[in-house]
């Protein structure tokens, strides 16, 4: 081999080196545009999970919802059904399974009265994010707006 051919093969041999390590950069540049927009694809907004949650309580009638002639009459909560049976019964809790732990809170209308706090066994205190949503609250044939708090957390 001669002068000539040595050169021509070290230069290519240069070349493919380089356009290799190229071409590795942006097929890994590539996969990871292609996982990061995978993950922003399948992530769920914060509030979205005490949203279902609050729906929960609010529209099921073996829940808190309020029943009238066996119709559920959604948004409404009945003041006799809120309590920890209700709670135990509508949201319960296992070893097995881990849920979200969660506290219900229903600012109570009467002035002289305490708010009413229901929460789920596994709560333990503190919340990941707390949701505020407005409800209507049936107790004695009387049905008014209030706010119902609800604490999630997700430890």
């Amino acid at each position: 081999m001669n002068q000539k051919g040595i050169f021509d093969v070290t230069r290519k041999s240069i070349y493919w080196m380089i356009a290799g390590i190229v071409i590795t950069l942006v097929v890994l540049g590539f996969m990871m545009t292609l996982s990061s927009y995978k993950s922003k694809l399948i992530s769920l907004p914060e509030g979205l999970r005490g949203e279902f949650i609050a729906l929960r309580f609010t529209n099921i009638g073996e829940c808190f919802a309020y029943q009238n002639e066996g119709q559920t009459e959604s948004g409404t909560i009945d003041l006799s059904k809120f309590n920890i049976e209700g709670m135990q019964r509508c949201y319960p809790v296992t070893e097995d399974e881990p849920v979200s732990a969660v506290r219900l809170t229903l600012k109570n209308k009467n002035i002289n009265s305490e708010d009413i706090i229901v929460q789920s066994a596994n709560f333990k205190g503190g919340s990941t994010y707390d949701l505020k949503k407005r409800v209507k609250v049936y107790s004695d044939n009387d049905i008014y707006l209030t706010d119902l708090l609800i604490e999630v957390y997700n430890g």
